[in-house]
């Protein structure tokens, strides 16, 4: 599952990245500032580009909510649903079918911008945060889904999937990714011409791996007890368990 991820790029790289402009410039600033790990659970703003503005990028709260609770009452929402992931992430194996996602993958697909976004790694019991990047480091997208709230609050969630043979090496416990786009399929994505066969062969194509780049990170990610929102964290570290993995 994806709970953790990087921002780093600068507003103006992200606009040019995705030939697309924030919605404003008090939105834009929210985002000049890099987040070198944005925890989930947290329930961070992402930036985001939806099907209905598709030239536009807009900030979201990571975590999907119905429309028909109270946006003014998040946090009451997210204890709720925390034993169900917060609505961080949705499988895409139940998009026809959850009571949510059938009613969004079909005219509410977004892009959900970022740079990097990190997975765990099991040896012997023991959990290793590894960092999935691009080698250009330059920021790319993830396929998600949105709710839009007539206040205009947006929330928003990444899709999963079974992971890919190089992804499903690191992640190899539970051996899921989040829904990767290369430029193309981005596109794509944000389609309302796309048939159910097309939204599900974009889910089910593999990224290029030869172009990704990972390494494992401190351990100090996955802990409620560090401050992980810092350059550092993105740091390669070695341990010994790891010596032989690639």
């Amino acid at each position: 599952m994806c709970f953790h991820t990087s921002i780093t790029s600068t507003s103006k790289q992200l606009e040019s990245n995705f030939n697309a402009q924030f919605i404003n410039d008090k939105v834009r600033s929210k985002f000049d500032s890099p987040q070198y790990h944005l925890n989930g659970f947290e329930h961070p703003n992402l930036p985001i580009i939806t099907q209905e503005l598709n030239q536009t990028i807009l900030p979201a709260v990571w975590g999907i909510v119905p429309t028909h609770e109270n946006p003014e009452e998040l946090n009451t929402y997210f204890k709720k649903a925390s034993k169900f992931g917060g609505g961080l992430n949705a499988k895409s194996e139940k998009l026809r079918s959850h009571f949510l996602y059938k009613n969004l993958y079909k005219t509410q697909r977004c892009l959900i911008l970022i740079d990097a976004f990190f997975e765990p790694h099991h040896v012997n019991n023991k959990s290793f945060p590894y960092l999935i990047q691009k080698k250009d480091r330059k920021p790319f997208a993830l396929a998600g889904i949105y709710t839009r709230f007539e206040n205009g609050l947006i929330t928003c969630s990444i899709l999963t999937r079974p992971a890919m043979p190089f992804l499903a090496n690191i992640h190899n416990a539970k051996q899921r990714q989040p829904v990767m786009l290369d430029s193309e399929l981005e596109k794509n994505w944000l389609n309302y011409k796309l048939s159910d066969k097309d939204i599900f062969q974009i889910i089910e194509t593999d990224y290029d791996d030869k172009d990704l780049k990972v390494y494992p990170v401190d351990k100090k990610l996955f802990s409620p007890k560090y401050n992980t929102n810092v350059k550092d964290i993105l740091k390669p570290v070695s341990y010994p368990e790891l010596e032989t993995l690639f």
